[in-house]
């Protein structure tokens, strides 16, 4: 895909004014680029390098991809539509409830949004496009799902989510692999004590889901061999 450095540098131009700074002090915080060289950048008259490339995409929370090429109205147009497709088949077929998160226009603009600036639609088929969306919305969607029940930003919410994951786990993937699936296993149920619940840390909950979702990874791999 050919890119148009006109455009590169208008939106580099855009990033820098957004953030009140001048062609030398932007420079400073993109590997200590100089005034001239930022400005030849925003004349179009070069590209940055690979790495102030990223730094500047970063500098202004868009994409790589977006800052060389824009968002292109076309993926926006088929990922909106595949979007509305996919909300609507999860939510009649499957009885999605996470999908009904998006029946609120705002946070559906949002993620759509977000998609378009995190995730490369670039050279994909229609196909493609379609089921990159409902792969990268099955993500988003968990991760906004938990983040709104759980808010781990105390003991008792830690507590409750490292709980569900351990239970999942558990029951639903080391039972079905390794154990007879009548035996039931209440030890998680210890992760209720009052005497935990006043005790983890933020610390300790990251470090307790780092475990959980490694272990669920490898079992997912056993499962991968053994079919």
């Amino acid at each position: 895909m050919s890119i148009d450095k006109d455009a590169v540098g208008s939106r580099i131009r855009t990033i820098r004014q957004s953030k009140g700074l001048t062609l030398e002090s932007f420079g400073e915080f993109i590997d200590g680029a100089s005034k001239g060289l930022v400005g030849n950048w925003e004349k179009g008259v070069n590209l940055p390098n690979n790495k102030r490339l990223k730094m500047i995409a970063e500098f202004g929370s868009i994409s790589v991809s977006e800052l060389l090429h824009g968002l292109d109205s076309e993926i926006n147009e088929k990922v909106s539509k595949y979007t509305e497709e996919i909300m609507n088949t999860e939510i009649r077929e499957m009885h999605s409830l996470k999908y009904k998160l998006l029946y609120d226009p705002t946070f559906k603009q949002e993620t759509i949004r977000y998609l378009l600036k995190h995730y490369n639609f670039a050279d994909l088929t229609d196909y493609g496009i379609k089921q990159y969306t409902k792969e990268l919305l099955d993500v988003f969607l968990d991760k906004e799902v938990y983040e709104r029940k759980y808010k781990p930003h105390s003991n008792e919410n830690a507590i409750e989510l490292t709980y569900d994951l351990l239970k999942d786990l558990v029951t639903d993937r080391i039972d079905g692999y390794f154990r007879d699936e009548n035996i039931k296993i209440n030890y998680v149920d210890d992760l209720k004590s009052d005497e935990i619940k006043e005790d983890l840390s933020f610390e300790l909950y990251e470090r307790i889901r780092m475990v959980l979702e490694d272990a669920q990874n490898k079992i997912r791999e056993i499962d991968s061999e053994r079919s």
